[in-house]
């Protein structure tokens, strides 16, 4: 790796820890709905058929 880029890759490490993102929790946005959360996929190990 040259210098030039081990010097930016550096950088940018730097820069994250400073100001990272998504470390934390955040505020639930207005008019959210408290409760479970909801999914269109289906849970680990359910199967589902496709017409064919």
């Amino acid at each position: 790796m040259s210098a030039e880029l081990q010097q930016l890759y550096q950088q940018i490490i730097l820069d994250h820890a400073k100001a990272r993102h998504g470390a934390g929790l955040v505020e639930a946005p207005a008019g959210a709905r408290a409760g479970r959360a909801t999914s269109s996929t289906p849970p680990a190990g359910m199967r589902s058929r496709c017409a064919r």
